[in-house]
């Protein structure tokens, strides 16, 4: 069977910007705005039926009712969209889907740049100029086969190759593992690391002063061991700490194996952390 038709009818339709209506582990139910109405998608066959029972099909059979294309041309369309960029494995992977550690399994369907219209929605409302989020992270496509749940967000590759990513809801989630990042500033010293708790502070920050340094960034306070071994060489570690329990959990640790630590917060004292200072900041900016 050729590869497209692995591609889950609902992570496909996550894609194009469609969420369900009610959704289970084994189906999902959608309106699509088509006469026929609504759609229901059975996840374990990978197939649809309309619940009036006039139609149903394949992944690449309903591609073409939503977007007009001819049956071939909706095939080229799905391994275009989901089969051109790094394609994981369709086995399940044991991962971390969420800031807890809860764990799942996860499959990614996709790694690519980001186009999602509900995506580049969600990062204009988190305040990152698209630029910079599109320069500096990817959009991922995966679903839950534990859950039956279906998602997909952008951010950053992490040191054991899975991403910790920003839902198109908001959610920072891990996939399909956890860790922390690390890149690299081209034009640095590398004599001093800026270290951030999660991906709008680094996102808005490098808005804010460009990659002047290199940079670690952390998605939970429980990763903060995992950091480690990638700030514990340099001279000075810029930390962007949140004022929340975070900093009280994960400060000690990184001062007692790093030469000089320098605490950001007081920059940002009045707010959760620097994301929220810099959106605040946004507006006189713009004036």
């Amino acid at each position: 069977m050729k590869a497209f038709y692995n591609i889950p009818i609902v992570v496909i339709l996550a894609a194009m910007g469609y969420t369900p209506l009610g959704e289970s582990m084994k189906t999902a139910c959608y309106d699509l705005g088509l006469p026929q109405g609504l759609v229901n998608i059975d996840k374990e066959s990978n197939r649809w039926h309309f619940f009036d029972g006039s139609g149903g099909g394949n992944n690449v059979a309903l591609v073409s009712i939503l977007k007009g294309m001819p049956l071939d041309v909706a095939a080229d369309w799905i391994a275009t969209t989901f089969l051109d960029c790094q394609h994981f494995p369709m086995s399940d992977i044991t991962a971390s889907e969420s800031t807890d550690n809860q764990q799942s399994a996860i499959r990614i369907v996709r790694i690519g740049k980001i186009k999602t219209p509900n995506l580049l929605k969600r990062i204009e409302r988190d305040g990152i100029p698209l630029d910079i989020a599109l320069q500096y992270c990817v959009e991922i496509a995966y679903c839950s086969t534990k859950k039956g749940t279906t998602g997909y967000g952008y951010g950053l590759r992490n040191q054991t190759g899975g991403y910790g990513i920003i839902t198109y809801t908001g959610l920072t989630v891990n996939v399909p593992f956890a860790d922390v990042a690390v890149v690299r500033a081209e034009n640095s010293d590398h004599e001093r690391s800026r270290l951030y708790m999660g991906i709008r502070d680094y996102l808005s920050n490098v808005a804010n002063d460009g990659l002047v340094d290199d940079a670690v960034i952390i998605f939970n306070a429980g990763l903060v061991e995992r950091a480690i071994p990638y700030i514990e060489g340099y001279d000075e570690v810029v930390y962007f700490v949140p004022n929340t329990r975070a900093k009280e959990l994960t400060m000690p640790t990184i001062k007692s194996h790093c030469k000089k630590v320098t605490d950001m917060s007081p920059l940002y004292s009045d707010y959760r952390n620097y994301h929220q200072w810099y959106l605040a900041q946004a507006p006189k900016k713009a004036a």
